[in-house]
Formats: C-alpha cells, structure tokens, sequence
C-alpha cells in the first residue's frame, strides 16, 4: 500500500470486494466538514441555554426593581397612620415619574380597588 492513502474494503452488490481508495486530501476535508457540523450544533444547544438563564437574570432584575419601587412608594406616597396607610394618588404620581425618569422602564400604578392611577 502506498503510504499516506487510506484503502478500504467495500463490497458491491454481488457480493465481491473491491479496494476503494481515499486521498489525505478527501479525508482531511471530510474532517474539517464534520469538525463544523459539530461546532454549529454544540452553539446551537448552548445558545438556547444562554437565553434562558438572560431571561431569567432579566426576570430577576425586574423583580427587585418592582419591590424597591413598591417599598419608595410604600414609605413616601401613602397619608394616614402605621396602622391603616392610604395611598395618596397625588404623592403616588410624582414619585412614579421620578422613578421611571432614573430608568427607562415603563411602570404603571393601580390602586386597591384596581383604578388606574399613573403610567
């Protein structure tokens, strides 16, 4: 055999080897081929495992960022004692804007009986 050519057996439809021979040109493009198909499927997988864990980080996220405004809005936007605060929609609506101007999110306020009060 000659060095550097890979031969292979096959069989043919009656049955009878044959040598079929296969150059180092064809094998190493055949490799390079199959190297790629397997770099595209392996991105494939990983990047639907990257947006899920972005989607949860941004779900995360937005969770504090809807508690401190709840809690800002809870210590300045309310009238009336400890026991029974009230939410004044007046307050409600200047610290919402103030608080949506620092960031670029889009925040709507309801009231206890659901009425619109800001967006």
């Amino acid at each position: 055999m000659v060095r550097g050519i890979v031969s292979m057996w096959t069989f043919n439809k009656i049955g009878n080897k044959r040598n079929v021979v296969i150059s180092p040109l064809t094998s190493r493009i055949l490799a390079i081929n199959i190297i790629s198909l397997l770099i595209l499927v392996f991105g494939l997988l990983y990047s639907g495992h990257y947006e899920r864990g972005l989607i949860k980080a941004e779900l995360k996220a937005m969770t504090v960022e809807g508690k401190l405004f709840a809690g800002a809005l809870a210590e300045g936007g309310v009238r009336g004692s400890f026991e029974k605060p009230i939410l004044a929609p007046d307050l409600a609506k200047q610290m919402i804007r103030k608080l949506a101007s620092v960031n670029n999110n889009r925040i709507i306020l309801f009231g206890k009986t659901g009425d619109f009060i800001v967006d």
